[in-house]
């Protein structure tokens, strides 16, 4: 999330991609991967945070965090 916050979206995949390497399940895997999704689309790389969002929801359909997502993806650059 800090990284996020500094505009580091390459800083924040790469914190993501250890976070993955240590706890592959965890109670925060749908946390992790909505700011995975908000570092792509922050990257510019929408095709595969859109993606990452329809595997998210189909994970976590009640997710809260897939509002925010949703309007992040919609968003105009």
């Amino acid at each position: 999330r800090m990284s996020l916050a500094r505009a580091d979206a390459p800083g924040a995949l790469v914190t993501l991609e250890r976070l993955d390497r240590r706890d592959r399940r965890g109670l925060f895997l749908p946390y992790r991967e909505s700011l995975r999704i908000e570092a792509l689309a922050n990257l510019g790389r929408l095709p595969e945070a859109r993606r990452r969002l329809v595997q998210l929801r189909k994970a976590t359909p009640a997710d809260p965090l897939l509002l925010r997502l949703d309007r992040l993806l919609r968003a105009p650059p």
